[in-house]
């Protein structure tokens, strides 16, 4: 989280009078693909022209003669387009061409190009993708040549993250695949580069198509549907499918993504229009399809915004709700093939969030038709705005650039640019744009776009018009925030690259290595680690070498419980070691404990220590209770000579925790004194009786007499009676003492 922090702390942006940069992003880009930001497709804040009074054809240009020419893109002050072989750049200003290079393949008739990361990428009648830079137009790389002749690139190219994303399909729609490209320029030095497909998908059976078919991206997906009407969630980077729902028709249109319902729109050749809530893990909530027809066949990509659904048929233009897809209202007078831009520049909250849509007329003479509408609005209101100096038929869709000016080819073979006469902005229309931004805690990287327009809007101000910007601190705080999810997006990739560059073989020591790119992971807000692709290989690697740390462990375990001492030898010194040794047992699964095969020798050990302690502790509890030095008698004998017994059979290690055992040495030495008293007195008692005997034989023999014997013993037995009269009263005396 620290790297976070630090990376949001260094973000430093002033805004008062001066020019402001948003730092990172990409100045270039502005509808650099068909319906322009993939993450908010055909939605612009642009001040587009809302009456036929605003608007004014300000240019127009052959591109070439024919009928294959490619929607333009804008990408900086340039516009881009193709003609049947060739790519070439426009000055957005005058429409003069600045560059045009050949193309190695020609187009097909339907050709929807895309730029990204310097790049323009070009699909192909063979069905291959021509990728050229879009400084010099020259040739980078082209994808694999297709053995399937009966292939050609009609699908809508999707470029994402340094990725392209396209369908093939022949005429009938039996054949084809869909694809992603990463669109790194690896070769620098050729031109004629093949790269491979990152990943291929074609259905198992059935239609295999995708005509005309544009994908989604969603979250780390990307959703695309084709002729077999199977609906697929594929993984952006990986070959790996997610998810695949079958809408039982057709597709040939682009999916749109409702961030706000987090479900996904979709019109069908059958004159259908279809939705179904995406999942957060990528998955399809089945159970949410919903499908209403809306008449005609259908090729139009639909528009979501505030809870309505906006599409074309081929002879009305629709209105629905976006929960329940019931029409509200729909207009008859508009048949159009084009897919509808919405603008959100003029939606407020006093005007309930009006809103304004153009679409084409699709037969000729082609035109624009601009259509109003508003939370409520249950009936039409619409104006043709645009005819064009060159009518044709058209199924084009337009580009809008940040000005309101509308860029759009027909089948005429012009390019034209309708110019906005209301599109200069000054502070009202800033200060309202900042009021429509999200919440300053709602806003995502999907937000960048309208943010970096709004920035430019104002920095194009005048100094005084500038200082009447009153909410110009919103907009400062909405570019941090950007900064700073761009640096968190940063790190992201950063992460990816850093897990990609593991090495094949990882050893404990690069344990460290593994943690820290685990921490710079778990730093990242809950938002982002999904879009850490390949987290499951550091995952891997991380289980991976925490069982060979377990293991390890579990080695280590049973070498020092083989160092131990035998049952035995074991003491009370090594109380501390085969305790230490239990807890880490105790720690390990029951699958590692099964591991330790000696575990039956801790085991007794411990049990050892226990006895030994308990034996240690019985003799310091006898000493304290039953010894008292001072009052030992010949009673206690027996107790101190077991006491002694227990202590000498201890090992020598263990008889240092018998405390006061001095006390014991101490009462011994005593009752051996009192032994030693009892003895003599007995020994001198038994010479008497000798004596008395041998007196008896001196007086049969003349020896001394009875009354002399009689005198002796009388003197002994008062002797004897004078010597415990006073060991008893020594004995009191100390009694009392005590």
């Amino acid at each position: 989280m620290k790297l976070v922090k630090s990376l949001i702390a260094s973000i430093v942006i002033t805004v008062i009078t001066s020019n402001v940069v948003l730092a990172g992003s990409d100045s270039l880009s502005l509808w650099t693909q068909f319906r322009g930001n993939i993450l908010n497709p055909a939605i612009t804040d642009s001040k587009t022209p809302t009456t036929s009074l605003e608007v004014k054809e300000k240019w127009s240009v052959e591109v070439g003669e024919g009928w294959k020419f490619s929607d333009p893109i804008i990408v900086g002050d340039y516009i881009y387009s193709t003609d049947s072989s060739k790519i070439k750049k426009y000055s957005r200003e005058t429409g003069e061409e600045i560059l045009s290079n050949t193309l190695t393949e020609s187009i097909s008739w339907s050709s929807r190009i895309a730029y990204g990361d310097g790049k323009i990428f070009v699909p192909t009648n063979n069905g291959r993708i021509q990728c050229v830079d879009a400084d010099t137009l020259d040739m980078l790389w082209i994808s694999p040549v297709i053995e399937d002749t009966s292939l050609q690139g009609i699908g809508t190219v999707v470029y994402y993250d340094g990725y392209v994303y396209c369908g093939v399909s022949s005429n009938s729609g039996d054949n084809g695949f869909y694809y992603a490209l990463s669109v790194e320029d690896k070769n620098t030095k050729k031109s004629d580069e093949i790269k491979d497909y990152a990943w291929k998908y074609e259905p198992k059976e059935g239609k295999k198509g995708y005509y005309l078919t544009g994908g989604a991206v969603v979250g780390n997906n990307i959703i695309f549907a084709g002729e077999k009407g199977e609906v697929v969630a594929h993984s952006l980077k990986e070959d790996k499918v997610i998810d695949a729902i079958d809408i039982g028709d057709g597709i040939r249109s682009s999916i749109h993504y409702d961030k706000k319902s987090e479900k996904i729109y979709l019109s069908t050749k059958g004159g259908s229009i279809c939705s179904i809530k995406v999942n957060e893990d990528g998955t399809f909530d089945k159970g949410s399809l919903i499908s209403t027809v809306i008449g005609a066949d259908s090729v139009s990509s639909p528009v979501v915004y505030n809870g309505r659904v906006y599409v074309c048929s081929g002879k009305n233009f629709l209105v629905l709700d976006g929960t329940s897809l019931n029409t509200i209202y729909q207009i008859w007078g508009i048949s159009s093939k084009s897919s509808p831009i919405l603008t959100t520049a003029y939606a407020n909250k006093d005007n309930n969030n009006t809103v304004y849509l153009y679409v084409f007329n699709s037969s000729s003479p082609d035109s624009i038709y601009c259509i109003k509408d508003f939370e409520g609005n249950t009936k039409e209101n619409y104006e043709k705005i645009i005819s064009t100096s060159k009518p044709h038929s058209n199924n084009s869709s337009a580009a809008i650039d940040e000005y309101g000016s509308i860029y759009f080819k027909n089948d005429s073979g012009y390019l034209f640019c309708f110019k906005n006469e209301n599109g200069e902005y000054i502070a009202e229309d800033i200060i309202l744009a900042i009021n429509n931004l999200p919440d300053i805690n709602e806003i995502t990287l999907d937000d960048k776009i309208i943010v970096k327009n709004i920035l430019n809007r104002y920095n194009s101000l005048s100094d005084e018009e500038k200082k009447k910007v009153s909410n110009v601190d919103m907009l400062n705080n909405a570019i941090t925030k950007i900064e700073s999810l761009k640096n968190i997006k940063d790190e992201v990739a950063n992460i990816i690259k850093d897990i990609n560059n593991l090495p094949e073989v990882i050893t404990i020591e690069e344990k460290n290595t593994i943690n820290q790119l685990l921490d710079r992971y778990n730093a990242l807000p809950e938002g982002y680690k999904s879009s850490v692709t390949n987290i499951d290989v550091l995952l891997d690697l991380s289980k991976k070498l925490d069982n060979e740390e377990k293991e390890k462990e579990v080695n280590d375990l049973i070498s020092k419980i083989d160092s131990l001492p035998s049952d035995k030898d074991v003491v009370l010194d090594n109380k501390e070691e085969i305790y230490s040794l239990y807890n880490q047992f105790e720690k390990l699964t029951e699958e590692e404990k099964a591991k330790v095969t000696n575990i039956d020798k801790l085991m007794a050990l411990k049990n050892r220590i226990l006895e030994i302690r308990e034996i240690v502790n019985g003799i310091r509890d006898d000493i304290w209770e039953k010894v008292d030095k001072n009052n030992i008698t010949l009673d206690d004998k027996e107790t101190v000579e077991d006491i002694v017994k227990r202590y000498d059979a201890l090992n020598s290690k263990d008889r240092k925790y018998v405390d006061n055992f001095s006390k014991v040495e101490e009462a011994k030495g005593k009752i051996e004194e009192l032994a030693a008293g009892i003895i003599l007195t007995e020994d001198d008692i038994t010479d008497n009786k000798d004596s008395n005997n041998s007196n008896k034989e001196l007086s049969k023999t003349g020896g001394i007499g009875k009354e002399l014997i009689a005198v002796i013993a009388i003197i002994i037995l008062i002797s004897g009676i004078v010597v415990l009269y006073l060991s008893s009263k020594k004995k009191n005396i100390e009694d009392k003492n005590r």
